[in-house]
């Protein structure tokens, strides 16, 4: 994010496949200070024209959710299946979280 932040030329569309839950990322990372860091910073990448795509992650609605898929300045992209050996209708995974946050209002 400080790198994309920093420099004048960038793609205009970065796809990332991690992410945590947010608990566990809001612990191990400073709290809700740096969810509102990483926030602030994808909703300026936002402003300068940049799509930013978080894969939802695979483990299915639960109470929490995968950061930074659950930021509301990211794409959240789920995932597909069509079957075991690929030759199935395509249909949404039903592992895919979906992109909604569990956090508080103010933490984002």
């Amino acid at each position: 994010m400080t790198w994309s932040s920093n420099t004048t030329d960038i793609p205009f569309v970065h796809s990332l496949s991690v992410g945590g839950d947010e608990s566990e990322f809001a612990r191990d990372n400073g709290g809700d200070i740096a969810i509102t860091r990483m926030n602030n910073e994808m909703a300026a990448l936002g402003v300068r024209g940049v799509s930013i795509l978080f894969a939802s992650g695979d483990s299915g609605y639960g109470a929490v959710l995968k950061y930074g898929a659950s930021s509301p300045f990211v794409t959240a992209v789920g995932g597909v299946f069509n079957g075991d050996l690929g030759d199935d209708v395509l249909q949404a995974d039903y592992i895919s979280t979906g992109g909604v946050s569990s956090m508080k209002p103010n933490a984002i």
